[in-house]
C-alpha cells in the first residue's frame, strides 16, 4: 500500500486507478534506474579514457598461485596457504590456462 499525504491519497490496490498508479510508479522508478547505470558507465568510460579509473587491484598474485601448483598443491590447499577463495584459485589459474594457449 502506498500512503501519500499531501494530497490525500491512498492506493491499496483495490481499484483499477490504484493498480494503474502503482504501475506507473514503478515504471518511473525502472526508468530511473536504467539511466542511473547509464550514465554510470559513461562516466567510468571517461575516467578510463583519463587513465583515472583502473578497475579494482588484485588482491592475489598469479605467479604464488602457479608456484604452489608446480608444487602439486590442490586448491583448497592454494586457497588456505594463500588466505584467499577457492573460486580465486580457479580463476587465476584458469588465467594462467588461457595465456599459455595464446603465447603470453
Amino acid at each position: 500500500m502506498l500512503r501519500i499525504n499531501d494530497p490525500s491519497i491512498v492506493l491499496d490496490g483495490s481499484d483499477i486507478m490504484a493498480e494503474v498508479m502503482l504501475t506507473v510508479f514503478g515504471l518511473v522508478g525502472m526508468m530511473e534506474k536504467h539511466f542511473i547505470k547509464a550514465r554510470q558507465k559513461r562516466g567510468i568510460e571517461a575516467a578510463k579514457a583519463k587513465g583515472v579509473y583502473k578497475g579494482r587491484p588484485a588482491t592475489i598474485s598469479p605467479d604464488a598461485v602457479r608456484e604452489l601448483r608446480a608444487e602439486g598443491l590442490g586448491a583448497t590447499e592454494i586457497a588456505k596457504r594463500l588466505k584467499i577463495g577457492r573460486a580465486s584459485v580457479y580463476r587465476a589459474l584458469a588465467a594462467l590456462y588461457v595465456r599459455a594457449q595464446i603465447g603470453f
